[in-house]
């Protein structure tokens, strides 16, 4: 029994050993991919009134989206288009995984249309609502693929930004592999 004991016990300590070197050892890679939303708010005068960082929700129809992309398929129809545009808006409901849209959009949807790609495994989008697009209490923005409709990718909720109607606001948003 004891000898039973002893090889159960010695065989558990090897298994743990080997176990613990092959995650030590970078073999095994998982993919984590990070949204971060970057806000300013600038003045007629071209001076910075207000900046603001965030950490923000993919959505569950953005990461479907962003797989069938990664993937290439195309089963409904053609394949999802890139997300290239932002939208803001007036909700203050909390950002939550089943959303599609922003609660209170305003304004007109800004587009980068070559999106930059600052390092290895990051790229972003930054875009500007000019002075009388989207003026008012922002408090919510979104990351979506298409102009008006389209599927939304990521989108977070935030304090009042107040944007004037001679007010430019900024937006970058930053997608980083891990």
């Amino acid at each position: 029994m004891k000898q039973h004991f002893g090889k159960v016990l010695g065989i558990t300590v090897i298994l743990s050993l080997i176990l613990a070197a092959y995650a030590m050892s970078g073999v095994r890679q998982d993919m984590s991919i990070n949204h971060n939303l970057y806000i300013k708010l600038i003045g007629p005068d071209g001076k910075i009134k207000e900046r603001r960082e965030y950490h923000n929700l993919i959505v569950s129809a953005g990461k479907n989206a962003a797989v069938k992309q990664i993937l290439g398929d195309t089963s409904g129809g053609a394949q999802p288009a890139k997300f290239n545009y932002v939208g803001i808006g007036t909700g203050t409901t909390a950002e939550a995984s089943g959303d599609t849209a922003l609660q209170a959009e305003i304004g007109t949807r800004q587009q980068q249309t070559s999106p930059t790609f600052p390092a290895t495994g990051q790229g972003q989008v930054v875009i500007s609502f000019a002075a009388g697009n989207g003026t008012g209490a922002i408090t919510e923005a979104g990351l979506f693929n298409a102009s008006s409709g389209g599927t939304m990718l990521a989108r977070k909720t935030f304090a009042v930004i107040n944007k004037g109607a001679s007010d430019v606001l900024q937006i970058t948003w930053q997608v980083t592999e891990n």
